[in-house]
């Protein structure tokens, strides 16, 4: 699961819901197109 940190508040909610339920969440700054903004970020630290 993948939470970003900067999402609007019914987003995030939804978010956290989820994260309460994976196996594992990384945390991103960003908001919903954190995949875009911070993809780099982001397959570093699925790897």
């Amino acid at each position: 699961m993948v939470e970003a940190d900067q999402s609007p508040p019914k987003s995030l909610a939804q978010m956290q819901a989820l994260a309460a339920m994976a196996d594992r969440v990384v945390h991103l700054p960003g908001r919903l197109s954190a995949r875009e903004e911070c993809g780099a970020t982001l397959a570093e630290l699925l790897r």
